[in-house]
């Protein structure tokens, strides 16, 4: 499910999640770096949506949504406004 972060990212920011010169310094980038938080690159990105996106991005697979199925009933809860409903880890949460 972390490769389907990567374009709720894109798509409202304009950017990737990690962008760097060469693949080599991408691959070094990806294990310790955080991805800049969607809301500081565009601030009109919905909270909700950055949770999601942030938690799809999460270094560890088990900090991640479990399935699909988890992430669409994720993106249900943020349309209902009910971003505290999200099951994501703290630190994707405002």
């Amino acid at each position: 499910t972390d490769a389907l972060g990567g374009m709720p990212y894109q798509l409202p920011t304009g950017n990737r999640p990690f962008h760097r010169d060469s693949t080599l310094e991408l691959l070094r980038a990806v294990t310790p770096d955080e991805p800049t938080r969607p809301r500081r690159l565009q601030p009109r990105v919905p909270r909700d949506l950055e949770a999601i996106t942030l938690h799809c991005l999460e270094k560890e697979p088990g900090q991640r949504y479990a399935s699909a199925r988890a992430l669409a009933s994720a993106t249900s809860l943020g349309r209902s406004s009910r971003c505290a409903g999200v099951s994501a880890s703290s630190s994707a949460i405002l």
